[in-house]
């Protein structure tokens, strides 16, 4: 039967290993954002909807 105190001391990693973890969540974020702002600056330079294409009335 393990301990709580046990359990703790094996969830433990290296600064390095955290250093690391810490850069790969940075780089997934940075290419999130990236792809989520260049998305809505295309959407912004979009030409409007013709006539026909289901924009008017």
């Amino acid at each position: 039967m393990e301990t709580k105190q046990h359990k703790k001391e094996a969830k433990k990693i290296t600064r390095g290993e955290a250093i690391k973890k810490a850069g790969k969540i940075a780089g997934i974020t940075a290419a999130s954002m990236f792809l989520i702002l260049n998305s809505k600056k295309a959407a912004a330079q979009s030409a409007p909807d013709g006539p026909g294409m289901g924009g008017g009335w």
